[in-house]
């Protein structure tokens, strides 16, 4: 049995399939947090790393803390609203997806912020792999297939920052699809890949909206490299 905060971000990691690197970055930190609370050099992180590196690792800050009640009180099942209702048990989604292939790579991050900020966006580099996820049966023969993990909050709660999005650059994508726009270098625009909704395309331009704050903005189609379809969970599961 996990005693201490490391042995369960170890029993977590082993569960999960991914590596201290990885789920460190997926957490939101360096790649060395995890590490280094791991090797004791962070023998007491704060509760809001806990609780990135709980989401990140699929459980509770309750349970790497070793709160045994607090994690029984949250998993208590939820009274029957009328004698109708029937709870339809099954594997926990962590054990069906356990047994899937780590191979979509991470090429890094779709950083969502405004865009008048001029900060948005990340250097898109294909090839340079920072960690991997796993591999959904529809995505099995689509060799193409990548991930990005994405920062800041401009496409929450669609979106949320430190969620990791699996991207099919080979499917069409049709107008209110989350899609991320890569961008050759123009003006101040370094050529970037932008994560949004997809609203319109038009002779000249790809009209994109974000949610934080709601806006919508034009890029022009010479300046556009690629549209690449972000999945959603119905897509992930083969609905």
């Amino acid at each position: 049995m996990a005693d201490t905060v490391a042995d369960r971000i170890r029993q977590r990691l082993a569960e999960t399939g991914l590596s201290a690197h990885a789920a460190s970055l997926k957490a939101g930190g360096s790649p060395s947090l995890i590490p280094n609370i791991l090797l004791g050099r962070s023998a007491s992180p704060r509760v809001a790393t806990l609780q990135k590196i709980a989401e990140a690792l699929d459980t509770s800050t309750e349970w790497l803390l070793g709160d045994e009640e607090k994690v029984a009180a949250t998993v208590q099942t939820p009274a029957m609203a009328s004698d109708e209702l029937e709870l339809i048990e099954g594997p926990p989604t962590s054990l069906i997806f356990n047994d899937l292939p780590m191979t979509i790579p991470i090429l890094g991050t779709a950083l969502g912020s405004v865009v008048s900020e001029g900060i948005e966006g990340f250097q898109f580099e294909p090839g340079e792999v920072i960690g991997y996820v796993r591999r959904p049966t529809p995505l099995a023969k689509i060799r193409e297939a990548y991930a990005l993990l994405i920062r800041g909050d401009s496409m929450d709660p669609m979106h949320p920052p430190n969620q990791v999005r699996v991207i099919n650059p080979l499917r069409p994508c049709e107008p209110g699809d989350s899609v991320i726009v890569i961008t050759r270098q123009w003006a101040d625009d370094p050529g970037q890949a932008y994560i949004k909704i997809l609203r319109r395309r038009t002779e000249h331009s790809v009209v994109l909206e974000q949610l934080n704050p709601r806006s919508r903005f034009e890029i022009p189609r010479q300046h556009v490299a690629g549209i690449h379809y972000v999945l959603t969970m119905n897509d992930l599961l083969g609905f």
